[in-house]
């Protein structure tokens, strides 16, 4: 099965962006507009997605809260995260590094940027950027 990239984000607005900026980049993606609505497709089908990039702030359910969670399920544990964020709190964003996330994008990024997040994430996993997306 070709993987999947989730995008979590409440803003329906950017989950818009970034399914013709990931698309442009031939990836397939689902988006989910909370961590709740991520949470359920990741633990419905967690063979599906190749890597999450998980929006920090949101409300009911923030990025963290979502690693967390997907720490606690050894089928999710080891998919890959990259957070995207708008904040500028350096604490959140360790804290979400030390809980495992893989990496962390400044919003608003460039298409470079992603595209050279991906490749990182592609080389840790020992795949070409064609295996991720």
């Amino acid at each position: 099965m070709n993987g999947h990239i989730l995008v979590i984000d409440d803003e329906s607005s950017w989950l818009q962006m970034m399914t013709l900026l990931l698309e442009s980049l031939q990836c397939e993606i689902t988006t989910a507009l909370s961590g709740k609505e991520g949470l359920n497709l990741l633990r419905s089908n967690p063979d599906k997605y190749r890597a999450v990039l998980l929006d920090l702030m949101m409300p009911e359910m923030d990025g963290k809260q979502v690693l967390e969670e997907m720490n606690d399920y050894p089928e999710l544990s080891h998919i890959p995260v990259i957070l995207q964020t708008g904040s500028i709190n350096k604490e959140d964003i360790e804290a979400a590094l030390k809980m495992g996330a893989r990496g962390c994008l400044q919003k608003p990024f460039k298409r470079n940027d992603l595209m050279n997040v991906l490749q990182s994430l592609s080389s840790m996993r020992g795949l070409n950027l064609a295996k991720v997306c």
